[in-house]
C-alpha cells in the first residue's frame, strides 16, 4: 500500500521507548502509514521492533554519518528517505493517539491548510499528568507557536518545508512551526488529536546543562543561522519569543528554569 503519510523518527538510545512510540504511528487508524526511523547511533532499530512483534513492512531505516548528529540532522536525513507526500515527526521517546493523524488530515481539508497538529499532553513516564497544549480554535496562531513552553508535533505536506528542520540545536520545532504557519497561510488545529510528549530527567530540556543549552541555542537562532530555512514573516514572532525568553533566562535557575523559558 503507498503510504499517505511518511512519519519521521530520530532515535539516538531509545531501545526502551521506541517500541511504544513505533506502535502508535504504525497502528494509527484510518491512514497509511510509512514510518521513517533515523538510527542516530549506528543501531538498526527493526531488529528490536521484530523481536517485539511488530511488522517492520512499512518501517524504512536509515542513519546519519556519525554518531550523536542531533535530531534536526536525523530528521532530515529521514525527510529524504520518505516516500509520501505527507510529513509527520515523532520522536523515539513519544507516542501518538490512534486517530491522531486521521484527525488532523482530515482538520487540514477542512482549514485547506498543509499543515496541522494537535493538543500536546505533556508528562512523565509513568503517565502522571503534567499540563496540555492546546488551542481553543481550530487554527493555531503564530503568536501560539512562538509562545508556548512545549512544541507542537507538526503533520505537513513536505512542499511547504523542503530543506526540513533548522540546523540548530534548540528550538528547531518552534522554528519549523512558525516556517510551516506563514507559509501555508494557516495551521489547522484537531481538537482530541493527540501527541503524548514524555520528559525525562535525562532530556535535553530537563537534563544537567539544560539551561546553558537553552541560552546558547536561542543566541545561535537570533545569530541567524536558520535564516536560509524559514519564511520571514515568522521571523517578527520568533525574535520576540526569544528575546523574552533571554530576559527571562537572567532570573531562572538551572532547575527551575522551563517554569519562565518558552520552548
Amino acid at each position: 500500500m503507498t503510504p499517505e503519510i511518511s512519519v519521521i523518527m530520530p532515535a539516538f538510545r531509545a531501545q526502551g521507548t521506541i517500541v511504544e512510540a513505533a506502535a502508535s504511528a504504525l497502528t494509527g487508524q484510518g491512514v497509511a502509514v510509512e514510518l521513517v526511523i533515523c538510527s542516530d547511533d549506528g543501531m538498526d532499530y527493526r531488529a528490536l521492533l521484530r523481536a517485539a512483534g511488530i511488522s517492520v513492512q512499512n518501517v524504512t531505516h536509515c542513519h546519519t554519518n556519525a554518531p550523536q548528529s542531533g535530531p534536526s540532522t536525523a530528521r532530515n536525513i529521514a525527510l529524504k528517505a520518505a516516500k509520501a507526500p505527507i510529513i509527520a515527526a515523532l520522536d523515539a521517546d513519544d507516542a501518538y493517539t490512534p486517530e491522531r493523524l486521521r484527525k488532523i488530515l482530515t482538520a487540514m481539508m477542512r482549514e485547506s491548510v498543509g499543515v496541522g497538529t494537535g493538543p500536546t499532553i505533556e508528562q512523565t513516564r509513568d503517565r502522571t499528568h503534567k499540563r496540555i497544549a492546546t488551542s481553543e480554535n481550530a487554527r493555531l496562531s503564530l503568536e501560539k507557536i512562538c509562545g508556548l513552553r512545549m512544541p507542537y508535533s507538526p503533520v505537513f505536506q513536505r512542499t511547504l518545508a523542503p530543506n526540513g528542520w533548522p540546523p540548530v540545536s534548540f528550538a528547531e520545532d518552534m522554528l519549523l512551526n512558525a516556517h510551516l504557519c506563514c507559509e501555508a497561510g494557516g495551521y489547522a488545529f484537531a481538537d482530541q488529536a493527540y501527541y503524548h510528549y514524555f520528559i525525562e530527567q535525562h532530556s535535553l530540556v530537563q537534563g544537567v546543562g539544560s539551561l546553558d543549552r537553552a541560552i546558547t541555542g536561542y543566541h545561535e537562532i537570533l545569530d541567524g543561522l536558520p535564516a536560509n530555512h524559514i519564511n520571514q514573516g515568522a521571523w517578527p514572532e520568533i525574535t520576540l519569543a526569544i528575546s523574552a525568553d533571554l530576559h527571562a533566562a537572567k532570573f531562572s535557575n538551572a532547575t527551575g528554569w522551563r517554569e519562565t523559558f518558552r520552548i
